[in-house]
């Protein structure tokens, strides 16, 4: 198997031969080892290379599926940069951003690319964190197990026929989630909320799908899952996001409300088009967060 020179979770969750398999440039030392089980199939499991007063030092940062991609990576990032303050990440448990840090980040992108007219930052902070921040909190997947995940996510875009009516597309989508870096938004201990994203390389990453249960449409889920996922990808380094919806030439009064959503967001309409394979018109929107 050819390796790659970054890691994707397509790779991740496909690769069969054993080897350590490292993250590349920007991967501040993490890498995936892939061993033959004593059960027949392979482990996975994700390590860190660090150095410390000189000497070269190996951190192990959980197995996958538990740990994804984009838990390992911002594990990778925290411990590097705990190093850089000459201290030894593995005297402290690292811990993901909170969605308050979250909100903040994403706030500082909007202000970068605010256009005359838009939310100040002011006003992010009034519909983020003081209407999402004390009632939701996020996570990241590997809290909870794949077919939890995948249950949860089923009964979500189930509770959405307006949005995937189709069973086939359903079904595809329920089916790649576990290969991608998945996030969830929970209320009362209750998944409310996910999305998955899909990295396409060093600098971009797309919102495969999202969902948001019926019930909570319109109580902030959505903003401030989506301010979770911007935050990480953009302490990640990815500088654009993308994500596909139903074109405008399409009257769906649903799909109206979900480009206003994601223009709201930050997204900007680049192209409609039709592709192979399908009927509808496909909008692909993009999203700068370089102004982090």
């Amino acid at each position: 198997m050819k390796r790659p020179k970054r890691l994707s979770a397509t790779f991740v969750n496909t690769v069969n031969v054993a080897g350590r398999y490292g993250d590349g440039r920007g991967g501040h030392g993490l890498s995936l080892l892939v061993k033959k089980a004593s059960t027949g199939g392979f482990s996975k499991s994700w390590t860190q290379r660090i150095r410390l007063d000189g000497k070269i030092a190996n951190v192990s940062l959980g197995a996958y599926p538990v740990v994804t991609l984009a838990r390992a990576r911002q594990k990778a990032l925290a411990n590097a940069r705990i190093v850089s303050e000459g201290r030894d990440p593995r005297n402290r448990a690292s811990r993901a951003p909170t969605l308050e840090q979250a909100v903040e980040t994403v706030i500082v992108i909007h202000a970068a690319n605010r256009k005359d007219g838009g939310k100040s930052a002011a006003q992010w902070r009034a519909s983020l964190r003081d209407y999402s921040v004390p009632k939701i909190g996020t996570k990241r997947v590997d809290s909870i197990s794949t077919a939890e995940l995948v249950n949860a996510c089923a009964a979500i875009l189930g509770s959405l026929p307006e949005w995937f009516g189709d069973a086939n597309a359903v079904s595809a989508y329920l089916n790649e989630i576990p290969a991608l870096d998945t996030y969830v938004a929970l209320r009362d201990a209750e998944v409310v909320g996910f999305a998955s994203v899909e990295r396409r390389g060093a600098h971009v990453a797309e919102v495969h799908v999202m969902g948001v249960a019926r019930k909570e449409r319109g109580r902030g889920v959505g903003r401030a899952l989506l301010s979770h996922v911007v935050a990480d990808l953009a302490a990640l380094g990815v500088k654009l996001l993308a994500v596909q919806t139903l074109g405008a030439s399409d009257p769906s009064p649903e799909f109206a409300q979900t480009r206003a959503f994601y223009e709201a967001m930050g997204f900007l309409p680049l192209v409609e088009l039709r592709q192979e394979g399908w009927t509808d018109p496909t909008l692909i929107m993009v999203w700068s967060l370089q102004g982090n």
